[in-house]
């Protein structure tokens, strides 16, 4: 949607109607093993991204900030992921994760005059209880690595979040997180 929307004062995000498809080209090899409720799962990966989607960031003559998301040139990453899930006690289950990746950027139509490149890593951790048939109780947490963006980087961060789920009926559910 190319019409301006603000989304706090000094703040506008628009669309771009110049926005092409992002194209990936992926390879992966993985294994995968369960066993009593067990599971986990490793993967190598390398990804080549053209036309890469990006967010970028204007100040407009006002002060405000506008974001729009471009096109912003050729991406390559490669890494390796793991992943275990498995219960505690019958009501208590857990899954990790963990992700260490390359990535490359190149943007020299955003004006990035040479290619960037960086080491970086991803990790989340969940907790669900089930403390009845129709409640679950759950804890999420993840960290994020540093994240690189044609104007920069986003630095890596850490959050998380508690959530509560009851189901209603079989179609229905209450959430809050």
């Amino acid at each position: 949607d190319p019409i301006p929307y603000p989304q706090h004062p000094g703040f506008v995000f628009q669309g771009n109607i110049d926005l092409r498809p992002q194209r990936t080209d992926s390879v992966e090899m993985g294994f995968e093993r369960r066993k009593d409720g067990a599971s986990l799962s490793a993967s190598l990966y390398y990804r080549r991204t053209r036309d890469a989607f990006s967010a970028l960031y204007t100040t407009l003559p006002n002060g405000t900030l506008l974001q729009q998301t471009a096109n912003a040139g050729s991406q390559q990453n490669g890494g390796f992921e793991l992943t275990l899930a498995n219960r505690i006690t019958p009501r208590l289950t857990y899954s990790l994760t963990a992700n260490a990746y390359w990535t490359e950027l190149a943007a020299p139509d955003l004006g990035l005059a040479r290619t960037r490149q960086t080491l970086a890593g991803f990790g989340r951790a969940n907790l669900n209880w089930q403390v009845s048939p129709k409640d679950v109780l759950q804890l999420n947490v993840f960290v994020n690595g540093k994240t690189l963006l044609p104007q920069g980087y986003v630095a890596p961060f850490a959050s998380g979040n508690l959530g509560y789920r009851r189901t209603l009926t079989s179609n229905a559910s209450l959430m809050f997180v």
